[in-house]
């Protein structure tokens, strides 16, 4: 098959460590050919990196896309409030496009874009970054029910544990701490997970419930005569969990943070940072409003009911999940790659481990950026989304807030119908 050439939009940790990395791993699938990144250092690193030439350096999107067509493809990794308008744009200028989740933070434009998608631009390809669908511990998951294993499935519970340290950085000090100004957490952090529970369940969803609140990360729960920044040597720097001293320089698991904040101000070091960014922040003072934890109710039409548990207080980043069929359960964790089945009628447990490098969510980032490669290299699109799958999923987690912040019960087609769909 043919070397698919692509353009990446905002160089990044997604653009720089999933999509660039892939194209420097397999070059004969591969080839970054142009690159969009306002931070000039970034950029400049990004283009020694892939051999790009100056005239397809750009500091914005607008710029490349008013180009002629410079590749196949457009990996759009800009930042959640930025994708609207870069996708759009890539699709008329005809590239294939790869978007990250989600597709916008409004449910308006997640619809306008489909609506774009179903009309035009025949045999282009529009993803949508859902790599759960990709990863080998659903595949397996998803192959199981399929087969009538455990009979008619009923039930599943499913949590994501996000990890204190992986939250504290991304949605309390970090670009998602504000949901008006990025995307409310179940959006933001589940919208995959809502897809996985649309996807397993095999059927649309009829009513969306759900609870959850910022328990901790509150001003009130500041530790007495703590300082705006923890490099500034707070009293309760030892026993305090969240410390930015020893997550970004002392804390092994969280060590992978440490560079996506030197990747997002490469002309500083970690403890300029540290004393001079959101990242070095008291916890209790960063002005963050989203739930630190959060329960989602999922009643399906097909009688299957889902409950999704998303929380911060956790110590590893993971996911869990049960599921319970009429005939027998399934029981997964992610990070350990280890799946078991137990058979009602013999009581018999098997166990299933999975060989999976560790890397990017747990082998969904490269068979994502594979499969979407591949299906454009064979001119067949084999990418087990479509777009009208991904608005569902997107569409659940807007219900889901609304759910959550008015205290209600969302019948789901009621929802959907506002914005002139049906189930």
């Amino acid at each position: 098959m043919k070397t698919v050439t692509a353009v990446v939009i905002g160089a990044g940790d997604r653009g720089r460590h999933v999509y660039g990395k892939y194209a420097l791993e397999h070059p004969n699938e591969l080839m970054i050919t142009a690159v969009a990144e306002p931070n000039e250092q970034r950029r400049k690193e990004f283009q020694k990196l892939h051999g790009i030439p100056d005239d397809r350096c750009f500091t914005g999107y607008e710029e490349l896309f008013g180009q002629p067509r410079l590749a196949d493809a457009a990996f759009i990794c800009t930042q959640d409030g930025m994708h609207y308008s870069p996708a759009l744009l890539a699709r008329q200028a005809g590239y294939h496009v790869l978007l990250e989740k989600p597709i916008s933070n409004t449910a308006e434009e997640c619809v306008r874009i489909w609506k774009d998608c179903t009309h035009g631009g025949e045999g282009q390809i529009f993803a949508i970054c859902h790599v759960l669908r990709y990863t080998p511990f659903f595949l397996q998951i998803k192959s199981m029910l399929d087969s009538g294993m455990i009979g008619r499935l009923a039930n599943i519970q499913y949590e994501e544990d996000i990890g204190f340290y992986h939250f504290a950085h991304s949605y309390v000090r970090g670009h998602w701490k504000d949901s008006s100004a990025s995307s409310p957490l179940v959006l933001a952090k589940s919208c995959h997970d809502l897809d996985i529970l649309r996807w397993l369940a095999g059927g649309p969803v009829a009513s969306v419930s759900s609870s959850g609140s910022l328990l901790e990360f509150r001003p009130e729960n500041c530790p007495p005569g703590a300082p705006e920044y923890c490099a500034w040597g707070c009293p309760s720097a030892q026993e305090c969990p969240y410390n930015a001293v020893r997550l970004y320089q002392w804390f092994e698991p969280a060590n992978f943070l440490s560079e996506i904040v030197k990747l997002e101000d490469p002309m500083h070091d970690l403890e300029h940072a540290l004393f001079h960014s959101d990242y070095g922040r008291c916890v209790y003072r960063c002005g963050n409003n989203v739930p630190d934890h959060q329960t989602v109710g999922l009643s399906f039409f097909n009688g299957v009911e889902a409950q999704l548990t998303i929380t911060a207080f956790s110590s590893k980043i993971t996911r869990h999940v049960r599921i319970m069929g009429t005939k027998g359960e399934i029981v997964g964790d992610m990070a350990r790659n280890l799946i078991s089945y137990r058979d009602f009628s013999t009581m018999k447990k098997t166990k299933i481990h999975l060989d999976v490098p560790a890397e990017g969510h747990h082998g969904g980032d490269r068979g994502l950026t594979g499969s979407f490669v591949r299906s454009i290299a064979s001119g067949k699109n084999d990418l087990p989304t479509e777009v009208s799958q991904s608005l569902e999923s997107h569409l659940m987690a807007f219900a889901a807030e609304k759910a959550r912040t008015e205290q209600t019960v969302v019948n789901f087609s009621e929802f959907v119908q506002k914005y002139g769909l049906s189930l």
